[in-house]
């Protein structure tokens, strides 16, 4: 009997090591992840305040592009919330229709 929980304390350990293992491994990711996030709302704000006034699809196509450019990463559903979070009600843009297109542009100033 001991020599069986010896045998399991040891696999046990081992279960053990390689969880630390796949967490650190997650972590990184995750990390890696939130970098690539930071990277590509960055490059999206720079877009916008340099090329507003613009048609909403051709920022979103843009911005999809420079960001897969640059950082390898950058899915238009992604861009799509960066977009979303620049123009909320307290961010510096806006969407508007003009003459039936959706356009991106800065907010008035009050």
């Amino acid at each position: 009997m001991q020599i069986q929980a010896t045998d399991k304390l040891h696999e046990n350990e081992k279960i053990m090591y390689m969880r630390e293992s796949n967490h650190s491994k997650t972590n990184k990711r995750q990390s890696s992840e939130i970098s690539i996030n930071v990277s590509n709302f960055e490059i999206a704000k720079l877009y916008l305040i340099k090329n507003v006034p613009i048609d909403f699809n051709e920022a979103l196509n843009s911005i999809s592009y420079l960001c897969r450019e640059k950082t390898g990463h950058g899915s238009q559903q992604s861009v799509y919330k960066y977009i979303n979070t620049l123009t909320s009600v307290v961010a510096p843009f806006e969407i508007v229709k003009e003459n039936g297109k959706k356009m991106i542009r800065r907010k008035p100033e009050s």
